[in-house]
């Protein structure tokens, strides 16, 4: 069980990588320091349900674009 730091640092994650989205549940990209993937991956399988993909370097040095299929589409709805 997560304890409601270790919640909170993952939904202050996960809303960034939303924070574009009307809708949460749907596919996503973000811009994210390159040293905290696996933090933010984590972030995206405890609320989304799916891994975060490396699309690539960011133009911004030390920061890589990721994506995400969303929630609908992790769970097949």
């Amino acid at each position: 069980m997560l304890n409601s730091q270790k919640l909170n640092d993952l939904r202050d994650r996960f809303d960034f990588l939303t924070a574009d989205l009307d809708n949460w549940k749907m596919p996503f990209s973000a811009k994210i320091p390159t040293s905290e993937f696996d933090a933010y991956n984590e972030a995206a399988i405890h609320f989304a349900g799916a891994n975060l993909v490396d699309l690539g370097e960011s133009n911004q040095s030390g920061y890589t674009i990721v994506g995400c299929v969303g929630y609908y589409n992790a769970v097949g709805a």
